[in-house]
């Protein structure tokens, strides 16, 4: 669901109602293709904006300066058949009700996308050229395995202008207004955490139902899922320091003295050492704080078993990591 204020969001209430009808479900779906290639002409009726894999802006002049690119992905998670009734207007209508665009991917990330390219429509209907070529990409297949997608923008974008080519690199981003400790703050999303997934498989004897083993794979698997999510934060635990950017959100919450934050947390947020660190992580309870300081794990796939009276023999489960600044993809794998 996502939020519409001002003339400008108003204006774009057609182009996004009309995204947000595409069932555009990652990774798999054939109608994201469809879909990248129908956008364009959503948004630029007048092809202002060249089509082309992938979309750029030709610069002004400077055209060996490194380039800008903007990114955002267009698919969105699967709607599975047993949630339906829990929506208030189906996922894919599109439904304004005059504040809110209801769909999946209205908000994330369809509207980065429609922003993205109305943003370059209305600099280029003004006149406006950059001095650096502005490269636009849009993934279908986001943290999917197969790379059909966002890895194929960046092997291409590799092999047209090389390593290092880009000066910077907006992917998404977030309207980043949070109301906290009392005040309202403007937060640039400077930074995000890692990704890595873990499969883990079993393979056990099968077997009839009438004379079961003790433990089939999905009871063996049971007890690892347990024992991994148990030891969560033990093997992850909360750190803060100067290499997250959370730091220094902290810090300037805590450099405002009109905002409402304890004085031991505010003392502590503003103590450069080792001790201050150590205290913000034992003052800062609440989750949304929290979360943001420890590496996340969490096991969201589970396969096994086929049939009632069948012991199944093979069981796998997926854990997603989300890798926080102190930690690294090596580190992960060795918890």
């Amino acid at each position: 669901m996502s939020h519409v204020s001002g003339k400008l969001a108003y204006d774009q209430v057609p182009n996004s109602r009309e995204v947000s009808e595409f069932p555009t479900h990652s990774p798999t779906s054939i109608s994201c293709p469809h879909f990248a290639s129908q956008i364009l002409h959503i948004t630029h009726p007048n092809a202002l904006l060249k089509k082309q894999s992938p979309p750029t802006i030709a610069p002004k002049s400077q055209p060996k300066m490194s380039r800008n690119s903007s990114k955002a992905k267009i698919s969105v998670v699967p709607v599975t058949s047993d949630t339906l009734p829990q929506w208030n207007h189906p996922p894919f209508s599109g439904h304004f009700d005059g504040t809110y665009i209801h769909g999946r991917g209205s908000h994330d990330c369809k509207n980065n996308v429609i922003a993205i390219l109305s943003r370059t429509t209305s600099l280029l209907s003004a006149g406006f050229r950059p001095l650096r070529t502005v490269v636009l990409g849009f993934g279908f297949d986001e943290e999917s395995p197969k790379g059909i997608g966002a890895k194929q923008i960046a092997l291409h974008l590799e092999k047209v202008w090389g390593n290092d080519s880009f000066a910077i690199i907006l992917d998404e981003g977030l309207i980043g207004i949070n109301h906290m400790y009392g005040k309202t703050f403007g937060v640039p999303q400077a930074s995000e955490k890692g990704y890595v997934d873990a499969v883990i498989r079993v393979h056990v004897p099968g077997g009839h139902s009438s004379m079961a083993l003790p433990h089939t794979s999905i009871g063996i698997f049971s007890k690892a899922v347990t024992l991994l999510e148990d030891a969560a934060r033990t093997n992850f635990s909360s750190r803060y320091t100067s290499n997250n950017p959370f730091y220094y959100q902290l810090h300037c919450v805590a450099e405002n003295p009109h905002t409402e934050m304890s004085s031991a947390l505010r003392k502590a947020a503003l103590n450069p050492t080792k001790m201050g660190e150590k205290e913000v992580v034992s003052l800062l309870s609440d989750f949304a704080s929290d979360v943001l300081l420890r590496a996340g794990q969490v096991v969201t796939i589970f396969r096994s078993g086929g049939k009632a009276n069948a012991l199944s023999q093979f069981a796998e489960v997926l854990v997603n990591y989300r890798i926080s600044n102190e930690d690294s993809v090596s580190s992960v794998k060795t918890q």
